[in-house]
């Protein structure tokens, strides 16, 4: 949430009824993590033991698109992070792309078919920025599509 303030330099419309409640001045203090220990799912991560797909919005109103630079390097074992273009936060406006990509991911698990390994570089310039994908030697990166 500090990144969304920090970004915007002002809270997003969507967080109005939580301002409005007071909640976003409990932000950095102590009963705030207290009560995030038991709401947030971030505070469970150390129970997943799945394969996992993150899916974001990428014109979510709550979270930025960069947002998951703060969660997703935390959560153990294989894991995926698929940013939906032209999506708001319910993901409603995008249910063939999630659709898609869950029913994929749920038959690469149960067909016990690897998943690709891939890594990446960011390049970042003053005036451009590239990003270079790997994927492991060997592998593919084509997923079926037929279900």
């Amino acid at each position: 949430m500090n990144h969304h303030y920090q970004a915007y330099g002002n809270w997003s419309f969507a967080l109005d009824d939580y301002l409005k409640q007071g909640l976003m001045g409990y932000l950095n203090k102590p009963v705030f993590e207290e009560m995030a220990a038991i709401v947030d799912p971030y505070s469970y991560r150390d129970r997943l033991t799945m394969p996992k797909i993150v899916l974001c919005a990428a014109g979510d109103e709550f979270f930025l698109p960069d947002s998951a630079q703060f969660f997703i390097h935390d959560l153990p074992g294989e894991t995926y992070l698929n940013i939906i273009p032209d999506a708001e936060h319910s993901l409603a406006t995008a249910y063939i792309d999630v659709g898609d990509t869950i029913t994929t991911f749920y038959q690469l698990i149960l067909n016990k078919t690897p998943r690709p390994i891939f890594t990446y570089d960011l390049q970042k310039g003053n005036d451009s920025a590239s990003i270079t994908v790997r994927v492991a030697p060997g592998q593919q990166v084509r997923l079926p599509l037929s279900y």
